[in-house]
């Protein structure tokens, strides 16, 4: 596990440091998006404030604390996916959510929408079915 994921080894780093390297993976196959990332979009931060880390550590506590909802979702994954623990939050998604559809992409990574055009592709027409499926209900 990380040590951003222990809440022992989150307390002791939090007050040595008030912000830590980020280190930017491949996590997806599309070189010109990699590269523009990496490189020269300003909105990627250089360094992840422990504050972030503090708050992102909080709301995954409280996700699993909140009841399940029927909210419908349908859910696109990559099976190559190395940023998020993928079949964790699966299981998370079924017991919360009301899974509908469950798109695995066997070359998939993380950002499937920005990934390469083949890859992409099996996306554009899930998200308008859904869209047009579901614009008229409401699940609260």
């Amino acid at each position: 596990s990380a040590w951003w994921h222990n809440s022992v080894g989150l307390g002791i780093i939090r007050r040595i440091k008030r912000e830590v390297p980020r280190h930017f993976r491949r996590n997806n196959h599309n070189p010109e998006f990699l590269r523009f990332v990496r490189l020269k979009d300003p909105l990627q931060p250089r360094m992840m404030g422990m504050d972030w880390i503090l708050a992102m550590s909080k709301w995954m506590f409280e996700m699993e604390e909140r009841p399940a909802c029927r909210i419908p979702v349908w859910l696109a994954q990559g099976a190559q996916d190395q940023t998020v623990d993928w079949r964790y939050n699966i299981e998370f998604i079924r017991r919360k959510f009301r899974l509908q559809t469950l798109l695995m992409l066997e070359e998939g990574s993380h950002q499937l929408i920005n990934e390469r055009a083949d890859i992409r592709a099996a996306l554009t027409g899930l998200i308008p079915a859904f869209l047009h499926a579901h614009s008229s209900k409401t699940y609260y």
